[in-house]
């Protein structure tokens, strides 16, 4: 990444432009983040990855959705749309399934997930920002 910046910047100028190069890399991040927990979460019937929603700035209420997504795309793509209007001004962003056996999941009740999904993605987190970094870099 190159600023191009000079004293004819303002500092609310230069926040902007930082702000700017700096988001982008953490939206994919984020991404790819909830991406691998929709992917690894285990397939019986779809809902469970169904029951994956994004938010911006805010937490989902306790709710879970009637929904079913066996391959996880349409989800995928739900988190795709929330990040893409996410600003680093909008504070954090956040991943909720409130389902009663998401928890269990996690801690292995399925044999389909026995290491959970969203554990072993965190774990993942520090890779997934490098290679978001170094994408935006190259550019």
């Amino acid at each position: 990444m190159k600023f191009n910046v000079t004293f004819s910047h303002t500092p609310k100028q230069f926040e902007e432009m930082l702000m700017a190069e700096f988001e982008k890399p953490f939206r994919e991040a984020v991404i790819e983040l909830f991406t691998r927990i929709i992917q690894r979460t285990p397939v019986d019937t779809g809902r469970a990855k169904a029951n994956w929603q994004p938010a911006n700035g805010r937490y989902i209420e306790d709710r879970s959705l009637n929904q079913y997504d066996k391959e996880g795309t349409a989800t995928i793509n739900k988190v795709r749309d929330v990040l893409s209007k996410w600003k680093l001004s909008d504070g954090f962003v956040s991943l909720c399934n409130n389902l009663n056996y998401i928890v269990p999941l996690e801690y292995g009740f399925s044999n389909k997930a026995p290491t959970g999904m969203v554990r072993i993605s965190i774990e993942e987190w520090d890779d997934i920002v490098n290679e978001a970094w170094a994408k935006a870099q190259s550019k």
